[in-house]
């Protein structure tokens, strides 16, 4: 059964809500006005609630201001899912557009969702902003979350990305090369909070585009568990990430042996934790390259870094960039390597004990 165009009419008409069982999609749903869209919760246990099956290759809800501005858009408490492969050696993907894309628009609320196992889950692009994303349980393969271009505050909390669809060893393996939890490109005064991503590749990842970097970042209680890269500003970045970080955690994956907690890559990025913690990284557990980049950090623990073995330090910080520590940083290590490296500047407090 195609529910492709019953969906479209009820959107079409402003509100829509949709009692629970599974819509099939066949094509995109284009939203090109305010409209609610609501169903009843999801269950990942019993898919019982209201699914969108979206059987086809494109974008799943396509909110486009193409044909003149508008703002408005509420949905929550319905799930996606798609056809994707059975578990097996060399296993990927097909390769979908995004559950959801939001491109130019602002005042957009998604709530309450289940993205059971997307390629790609949500997207924001084409300037625009308030995007409110709360409370989304998903299982992604590329990117979990984008912000592409965001020129007012974007909200980001109660995240939880798991292997909801498949806990599978094959599964894995590509999302750790693959998975990007969040990606930010230009994003302005973004507000995270309660971030929990697992088999990523990078959980929290910084890019630079056409637009420009991320500003003024704020992200409060995160843990990136059994992944590759924690947090992650890459090479594009030359304009610099700035932002401001409480409660970060991560854990490198078993097998890995390149894993990073903080890895910036970029330049002039300039970025302040009061407390992050990595464990088990295959690699460091912070590390700085590119040049002109600031990271000042007020609680840090690293503990058994360089499980692969070659030789990383705990802390890296490359020529021409400064990391600064508020306390003494607690290094804890069961494998060669040292605690500082770098020909960068590594300041930290000289250790006092009163009695």
């Amino acid at each position: 059964m195609d529910d492709t165009a019953y969906v479209q009419a009820a959107i079409d008409s402003g509100e829509a809500f949709f009692p629970a069982r599974t819509y099939r999609l066949t094509a995109p749903i284009k939203i090109t006005k305010p409209v609610t869209i609501v169903g009843e919760p999801p269950s990942i246990t019993n898919m019982g609630g209201t699914w969108f099956h979206i059987d086809h290759d494109g974008v799943g809800f396509d909110l486009n201001n193409a044909k003149g501005y508008y703002s408005g858009v509420v949905m929550g408490s319905f799930g996606t899912y798609r056809n994707q492969p059975e578990p097996a050696s060399n296993w990927q993907p097909y390769d979908y557009g995004f559950d959801i894309s939001i491109f130019g628009i602002t005042d957009v609320n998604l709530s309450n969702l289940i993205l059971l196992n997307p390629t790609r889950g949500i997207k924001q692009s084409g300037g625009g902003g308030r995007i409110n994303i709360d409370n989304i349980q998903m299982q992604p393969f590329k990117v979990g979350i984008q912000i592409d271009s965001a020129y007012d505050v974007c909200r980001i909390s109660n995240i939880h990305a798991w292997a909801f669809w498949k806990d599978q060893a094959d599964v894995h393996k590509y999302m750790l090369q693959n998975l990007k939890g969040i990606s930010l490109g230009r994003c302005d005064n973004p507000m995270l909070t309660n971030i929990f991503t697992i088999f990523a590749q990078s959980g929290l990842h910084f890019y630079q585009n056409a637009e420009g970097a991320t500003s003024k970042m704020h992200l409060v209680n995160a843990d990136f568990d059994a992944g590759i890269n924690g947090i992650w500003v890459d090479s594009s970045v030359t304009n610099g990430v700035s932002g401001q970080f409480a409660n970060i955690t991560h854990q490198g994956y078993d097998d890995s042996d390149s894993s990073v907690g903080l890895l910036v890559a970029g330049t002039s990025s300039n970025l302040s934790f009061s407390s992050i913690k990595t464990m088990f990284c295959g690699a460091n557990g912070l590390r700085v390259d590119g040049s002109g980049n600031r990271i000042t950090i007020g609680d840090a623990s690293v503990l058994y870094y360089n499980q692969g073995r070659k030789g990383f330090p705990a802390v890296e910080v490359a020529a021409n960039n400064t990391m600064v520590f508020g306390q003494q940083p607690f290094i804890v290590t069961n494998a060669i390597g040292p605690q500082y490296g770098g020909a960068g500047e590594i300041t930290t407090p000289v250790a006092q004990k009163v009695n």
